[in-house]
């Protein structure tokens, strides 16, 4: 009768199916959900792949004018236009094209910039000797920090705060490996380089050690940076005027 509650069969399957059918729409808001990140996921790589693309394409570019301006200078014979390519070579990144543009201009140059960069090469070669030194075993467990100093004018005051961060790490305890290492300026003329400011350089895995290392110097700032270098942070006193 009309009205009346439907215990019977007919009413069970009514419910049973609407259940179905709500499970199946919530599935298919899960399912369009999932392929809506994974198509988010996909364009972020893309955009990621692009970038790269573009990145190396200017990089490339910038080499070849770079190439362009040392086979001038060494032609030329002139002294300033020989350090002006012996300084665009600092900025490129480390390479065996940038080696060979070094040995180049270093067979043509006139002995005032020769000089420089003979000694820019040795300077780059210990850099380079001291990043691949390997990490010792008995500190290899927790996050290593490299304290960098930049040379240049006002190097002693810099040199002294790397010194002094490293003996209140010391004492901390917490950290691994600490080494207080000099950077060099034409390595900071690099692409990934470029520091003038006090500052802390982790990856997000590091956040945690590089708050604890901020906190023994508080006048450090702090960048998370995308570079893959797992279970190691660095600080860089290079602030003009220190």
């Amino acid at each position: 009768m009309a009205g009346e509650r439907q215990d019977g069969p007919l009413a069970i399957i009514g419910v049973v199916l609407g259940l179905i059918g709500s499970g199946v729409g919530t599935w298919a808001t899960i399912d369009k959900q999932k392929q809506a990140d994974e198509i988010a996921g996909m364009q972020v790589k893309l955009q990621e792949r692009q970038d790269v693309r573009q990145e190396r394409g200017a990089e490339r570019d910038y080499m070849l004018k770079v190439t362009e301006r040392v086979i001038d200078a060494m032609g030329s014979g002139s002294a300033q236009q020989q350090d002006v390519a012996r300084v665009l070579i600092n900025t490129l990144a480390d390479s065996e094209v940038k080696r060979q543009l070094q040995n180049a201009l270093v067979a043509a140059a006139v002995p005032a910039v020769k000089d420089k960069l003979q000694k820019t090469i040795t300077r780059e070669a210990q850099f380079a000797a001291v990043d691949a030194a390997p990490t010792p075993a008995a500190t290899a467990s927790k996050v290593a920090v490299d304290i960098f100093w930049c040379e240049g004018p006002g190097a002693p005051g810099r040199q002294a705060q790397a010194e002094q961060l490293r003996t209140a790490a010391e004492a901390a305890g917490s950290f691994g490996r600490l080494r207080v290492r000099p950077l060099p300026e034409s390595v900071n003329l690099r692409p990934g380089y470029g520091i003038f400011s006090n500052i802390i350089r982790h990856q997000y895995g590091e956040r945690a050690e590089a708050a604890d290392l901020q906190k023994l110097q508080p006048s450090l700032g702090s960048q998370q940076i995308s570079y893959n270098t797992p279970n190691y942070i660095s600080a860089f006193f290079c602030a003009v005027g220190n």
